[in-house]
């Protein structure tokens, strides 16, 4: 569901989910392109970005994580393993402690989408799709 937009600052950004203070629900997922570890600020944007994306969709908090591209070199060739990537991964969360009653109504009106809901054919790779429906 599509819960009424906040701003970017009123989304808590933890780390762990053992962070979150009170019960919740995931209403979405980010998944950053994979960069150096040495491009920090593109990191940081990937983060920013999630945290805004997650603030249009009205979650509560992200829970953030950097991982590691995992990636290996060709057994069939002599090439050494590529330089270790990372992304960020962000899940947006919604907490069911203190919701509305616009945002309880969203919840009940709420139907699962599928990939043709959000415009996209299912006989298509759809690496390229953002959780929120958008084209990377």
């Amino acid at each position: 569901p599509v819960f009424p937009p906040k701003s970017p600052e009123q989304v808590e950004v933890v780390q762990s989910y053992s962070e979150l203070k009170y019960r919740f629900g995931a209403i979405g997922e980010m998944k950053g392109d994979g960069v150096s570890d040495k491009n920090s600020a593109a990191l940081d944007a990937q983060a920013r970005a999630a945290r805004a994306i997650a603030a249009e969709h009205g979650a509560d908090a992200i829970v953030l994580k950097k991982r590691e591209l995992l990636r290996e070199a060709s057994p069939l060739s002599d090439s050494q393993a590529p330089a270790p990537e990372y992304y960020i991964h962000a899940r947006a969360i919604k907490y069911v402690n203190n919701l509305s009653p616009e945002e309880l109504q969203i919840i009940k009106n709420w139907k699962p989408q599928t990939l043709q809901d959000l415009g996209g054919d299912v006989s298509q790779d759809v690496s390229n799709m953002d959780w929120d429906g958008r084209r990377r």
